[in-house]
């Protein structure tokens, strides 16, 4: 394929992207998903177009592709149905696709080796150069995210940052063993695992182990062998085997108490995808459908959620049961695919292991190079001769059609032309919303076509109605907001804009919906019992205000402190 530099180049670039944060939106992790997406439909078409150049459209076909591929069209089909197509359905395509354009470049014949070695030194550049940032901010050369966190690398949650780089160390290991000259790549992992444990992150140790496991399963079996003494064998194993349960004992009580509510999380969560299994609320609704169903059920709720902490259960909630049982098949068949041709299981491994008990999917770092691992995979050991697919009894090689790789083309070219509006549009969004001015309605009315599905958009625009004194407006705004999510703030300002109407029944009813997604906060309990005080309902004020007093309270601060003594003061006059 021509310019085939050029589209590794491209791969790693959208995987590169994936790791940068920015304030230039709304959300700061948005610029990921679509920076991510952007890049792989470049490369698609880039790819599509060397493909329609040759005479024969063929590639390698295996069973787990087209299950990912029928995944896609599933997506697609869903949003269409449940009108529900937004910027993750696009996401979603968009990560498909970054497969395919890995995995067909990969199986040439005369390009693997080559797609296989720049892709090894990029990924290992990428985990060098983050774990560097992560040690900079440790010792305050450069800011953190977070001032509360000692460090969290390019992404503003940490947990993303150290998942990314347990799995780089996959590479690191991989390209040391092939190195004649190891000092420096040694000096490079070692910065890498020091940068993992600043971020304590428990799934990052785990894939790490995991990594460090696979690597040297081999050469532990040869030294087994090798070992003559049986007393030796099981003192090692025994010491080994110490090792590994002192470490996940320590990672699992480092942060014990957010495992008991996510603990929770999945109880709430398979009772609503076990109430209606086969629907789907639709992909990246996750957040709202479970969330409103806390509160319908009066389900006991730790706070607002918005990732189930585990995609299987996520993907069951958003897409029903087909989607599951597409993702899972996916999963299994390539990880016989991979066992077939001698290819190292770890990145399968550490994908399930991330889905089980964290995120991977909305990860974009993470996601991005688990996909391009699988897509690229490595051998199971480093010097073990690559199996060519013609080497595998039953892997075909598939003539596509040309018009099929056309029809790829365009899918790729409307997601990135939509992508690329949603993106610029978000930015003009955040200018707007930071200079205001005099023609802020105006502005923001020419973005409600590009950004109608956005939640942050109606809220924002709902709020520059209510600084206008048009409630009426807000509300209607506030409203279509709340199609998309159950954002407690949005909810509160739902209801607000009818208190300022003097709808009070509509307005506590929101209130009372965003208090019970965070039966926690001060915040909503203050509001409601200002609602009572304008509606001058004396019983109530004192009811809330005694509400409020005997709340308990889980972070001290002083913002919960004036709450509290406003409450007092409101029960003095009272009496």
């Amino acid at each position: 394929m021509n310019n085939r530099k050029s589209i590794h180049l491209l791969i790693l670039g959208a995987l590169c992207v994936t790791l940068i944060n920015t304030r230039m939106f709304v959300q700061p992790t948005l610029v990921a998903f679509f920076f991510f997406s952007i890049i792989t439909c470049v490369t698609a078409i880039t790819v599509g177009a060397g493909l329609l150049l040759k005479k024969h459209t063929s590639f390698s076909y295996p069973v787990h592709l087209a299950l990912l591929h029928a995944m896609g069209v599933y997506i697609a089909l869903h949003g269409l149905i449940t009108h529900s197509w937004n910027i993750i359905s696009n996401y979603w395509l968009a990560a498909i696709l970054y497969y395919t354009c890995v995995h067909i470049i990969y199986e040439k014949r005369n390009t693997g080796q080559e797609a296989n070695s720049i892709l090894i030194k990029g990924i290992v550049w990428i985990g060098f150069a983050e774990g560097l940032i992560v040690l900079m901010q440790a010792i305050r050369i450069i800011p953190s995210w977070s001032s509360a966190l000692i460090a969290t690398g390019t992404w503003s949650n940490p947990n993303v940052t150290a998942i990314y780089l347990a799995i780089s160390l996959h590479f690191f290991f991989y390209a040391i063993s092939l190195a004649s000259k190891k000092r420096a790549l040694v000096v490079m992992t070692v910065v890498v695992m020091i940068a993992l444990l600043l971020l304590r992150c428990r799934t990052a140790f785990l894939v790490a182990l995991s990594a460090i496991g696979m690597h040297y399963w081999p050469a532990l079996q040869h030294w087994r062998s090798s070992v003559k003494s049986v007393l030796t064998k099981v003192a090692v194993s025994l010491l080994v085997l110490a090792a590994f349960v002192f470490m996940i004992a320590v990672f699992v009580n480092m942060k014990d108490g957010s495992a008991s509510g996510r603990m929770l999380i999945y109880k709430n969560s398979l009772a609503m995808v076990l109430n209606q299994p086969w629907k789907g609320s639709g992909f990246g609704l996750f957040e709202k459908a479970y969330n409103l169903y806390v509160v319908e059920h009066g389900f006991r709720s730790g706070g607002y959620i918005n990732i189930a902490y585990n995609d299987f259960i996520e993907i069951w909630a958003e897409g029903g049961l087909v989607a599951l049982i597409l993702w899972s098949a996916f999963l299994i068949t390539y990880s016989l695919w991979a066992f077939r041709r001698k290819y190292s299981l770890f990145p399968v491994m550490a994908l399930v292991i991330i889905q089980s008990v964290n995120f991977a999917f909305q990860a974009a770092p993470v996601f991005a190079l688990l996909l391009m691992s699988m897509a690229c995979p490595l051998p199971v050991n480093a010097r073990h001769k690559q199996v060519s697919k013609t080497s595998v009894p039953g892997e075909t090689q598939f003539l596509f059609p040309k018009n099929i790789v056309i029809l790829g083309m365009l899918l790729a070219l409307m997601i990135g032309i939509s992508q690329i509006k949603v993106t610029k549009a978000l930015h003009q969004l955040n200018e707007i919303t930071a200079s205001k001015g005099t023609t802020y309605i105006s502005k923001l009315k020419q973005l409600e076509t590009t950004l109608n599905d956005q939640t942050c958009f109606h809220e924002k625009f709902g709020d520059a109605w209510l600084a206008k004194g048009n409630p009426q407006k807000a509300n209607e705004e506030y409203r279509k907001a709340l199609e998309t999510s159950a954002r407690p703030p949005v909810l509160v300002k739902y209801g607000y804009s009818f208190q300022v109407q003097n709808n009070y029944d509509s307005s506590l009813y929101y209130y009372r919906i965003a208090q019970k997604i965070e039966p926690f906060k001060f915040i909503t309990r203050l509001i409601i019992l200002r609602m009572y005080e304008q509606k001058r309902d004396t019983l109530n004020i004192k009811a809330e205000a005694e509400d409020i007093l005997n709340m308990p309270v889980k972070i001290e601060s002083d913002r919960v402190d004036h709450i509290k003594q406003y409450a007092q003061n409101i029960l003095s006059k009272i009496k």
